[in-house]
């Protein structure tokens, strides 16, 4: 086995998922634990990509163990469980949300599974998940039994050891009059193995003032790599796969037949009502909202049919963007309603493509910016892309203004939402005296044509591996890196 299968084997990557569908069709059903609470849970997954994670599945499957010739594998799992773990098989998603459909318990127990069948790969998105998550730890009673089932050097273990650490030292920090007694909060050491209690109480005093939450200290710490190399083939933010439409991740989720109908919410002008199937799959791979929608408790899990609230053509156009990555409409105000809707629906590759065809058929000509553009002005944060974009486009066409008039002069009957108005004067008084207007300038737009400046780009690093090459193909008149993504926005 080349050294490059294997650190695929440990960190959940579409390519590697597309290369092996698209060779084998050889299937193997999995089911869950009979349980008198719930429902069992029973799939039918591809084998090479089951083993192709699990060493442990590897030689079950295809060693000599007596399941070797099974055709049906039953996982220590419960159906909640067990369908969490396909869904990461094909998408590599398993994030915990509140309002999901399963708790944090099911997210321990499939960490438990994944370190009992040796799937590193799904142990470091379960951990990926629970850090960046800071969700509420389990209960000494519950940390005890789990950590008991975990190796010494689990990265689960070591995030819990932190997060019972960090509210030892925010209490001493607080309440230093006030002793902290391990047992008196309920950790027990008959509940836990000696050398993880001996940490518990000891292992604090090696951070010092230097103690920093779990989660802020690096995701990487409970992923378990083996060295520098390993960890540099194979750290990778996963959410970055889905910050931009990738033509072969589409072709490997739409492999799934799980379909759902989509219809539109305003009909066109003959009254029809907009209707379309699209993969399941995929409208979640592209938003955490439809995610939690359909697979979680939203009322919308429990239908076949989902309705937007988009007039006839733009569904059109969100069908065509899934798919093939482009809308069918340049037109700017078409793409503000869409830019809207995917901001609703946390859709950033849907919002970054906007973005984009924005740039690409921008008009210097375009004069009806407040007309068009303010109703959606006020649905949109102070950090998105497009309430940025409209900023500097709105500064840019005051640049051209003879100076005699005043930009207040503008919003005399005060349409502009405040926060835009203050936002472009504000930019218009910072301008350089070149594009100030009376100047000779070849071009006052401030935008400039740089889309990445309007993707929320948190890094470079990031839009070096979601953007880059699609800037380099792209005809743009300039360098995209600016201020824009080397400072860190806002959480959205």
């Amino acid at each position: 086995m080349e050294l490059m299968e294997i650190y695929d084997r440990r960190i959940w990557r579409w390519w590697a998922v597309r290369d092996i569908i698209s060779k084998s069709r050889d299937m193997i059903q999995i089911e869950s634990q009979e349980d008198d609470i719930e429902s069992s849970f029973c799939e039918s997954v591809n084998k090479e990509l089951l083993c192709f994670y699990s060493p442990y599945y590897t030689a079950a499957i295809k060693g000599g163990f007596s399941e070797r010739h099974k055709d049906l594998f039953t996982l220590e799992l419960t159906g909640i469980q067990t369908q969490l773990f396909v869904e990461w098989l094909y998408t590599g998603r398993c994030e915990y949300q509140p309002y999901k459909q399963f708790t944090l318990d099911d997210l321990y127990a499939l960490y438990v599974f994944a370190d009992l069948t040796d799937i590193i790969a799904l142990r470091r998105s379960i951990m990926t998940s629970l850090a960046k998550s800071f969700c509420r730890r389990p209960t000494p009673g519950d940390m005890g039994r789990l950590v008991s089932q975990l190796p010494s050097d689990s990265g689960l273990r070591l995030c819990l050891l932190e997060q019972v650490m960090a509210e030892r030292m925010i209490h001493e920090r607080r309440k230093k009059e006030v002793p902290w007694d391990w047992e008196e909060r309920g950790y027990l050491p008959e509940d836990f193995p000696e050398d993880f209690y001996n940490q518990l109480i000891n292992g604090h005093l090696e951070y010092g003032e230097d103690f920093r939450f779990p989660g802020s200290i690096g995701l990487c710490n409970y992923h378990e790599h083996e060295d520098g190399e390993e960890w540099r083939m194979t750290a990778q933010d996963e959410e970055w796969e889905r910050s931009t439409w990738n033509s072969e991740y589409v072709a490997v989720i739409a492999s799934s037949s799980d379909m759902i109908k989509i219809l539109g919410r305003i009909p066109d002008k003959d009254g029809k009502i907009f209707s379309a199937s699209v993969h399941k799959a995929l409208l979640c791979f592209f938003s955490p909202y439809y995610t939690a929608a359909l697979y979680g408790s939203f009322a919308e899990a429990q239908k076949n049919t989902l309705t937007m609230h988009l007039p006839y053509d733009r569904m059109s156009d969100l069908v065509s963007w899934l798919y093939s990555g482009n809308t069918i409409t340049a037109e700017p105000r078409e793409l503000f309603e869409l830019y809207a809707f995917a901001d609703e629906k946390m859709m950033l590759a849907f919002r970054r493509s906007i973005m984009t065809r924005l740039i690409q058929f921008n008009d210097p000509n375009y004069e009806h910016l407040e007309d068009d553009a303010m109703s959606y002005v006020k649905r949109l944060p102070e950090n998105s892309g497009l309430f940025r974009y409209l900023v500097d486009y709105w500064v840019g066409v005051w640049a051209r203004v003879p100076s005699r008039t005043k930009m207040e002069a503008w919003d005399a009957d005060g349409r502009i939402p405040r926060k835009f108005f203050y936002q472009a004067l504000e930019k218009f008084a910072n301008l350089s005296e070149d594009k100030r207007p009376g100047n000779e300038s070849k071009d006052h737009r401030t935008c400039l044509a740089r889309a990445c400046n309007y993707h929320e780009h948190p890094n470079e690093l990031e839009w070096s591996r979601t953007c880059d090459q699609i800037i380099r193909d792209t005809d743009f008149d300039d360098d995209p890196f600016d201020e824009y993504y080397t400072e860190k926005r806002p959480a959205r």
